[in-house]
């Protein structure tokens, strides 16, 4: 069974999206990004789920983090906050990426 890991600090919102995706994957929970990284390593999840704004180590942390490791998973970015440069940040770091910088 292919592995999503699903990065949040909040606990709600990690149980609510591993109900919504146990039936197709093995849904492994990380709820502090300082750690996100070490555990992608260890499980090699198939794509990650990454919230943007969680205390202390951020997102864009831990996205910098995952893209470290060797064949890092694809990663997708979510986040109920709709601040602007967030928005334009996640975009940026979303191009860099597409174009290898």
């Amino acid at each position: 069974m292919r592995a999503v890991l699903y990065v949040d600090d909040k606990d709600d919102e990690l149980q609510a999206l591993k109900c919504q995706l146990a039936d197709r994957y093995r849904v492994i929970t990380c709820n502090d990004g300082a750690s996100a990284a070490a555990v992608a390593r260890r499980e090699h999840p198939s794509a990650v789920v990454l919230d943007i704004q969680m205390p202390g180590y951020d997102g864009f942390r831990v996205l910098a983090d995952i893209r470290a490791l060797p064949d890092p998973p694809p990663v997708l970015m979510l986040s109920g906050y709709n601040e602007p440069l967030f928005v334009v940040r996640a975009l940026r770091e979303r191009i860099q990426q597409a174009c290898g910088v």
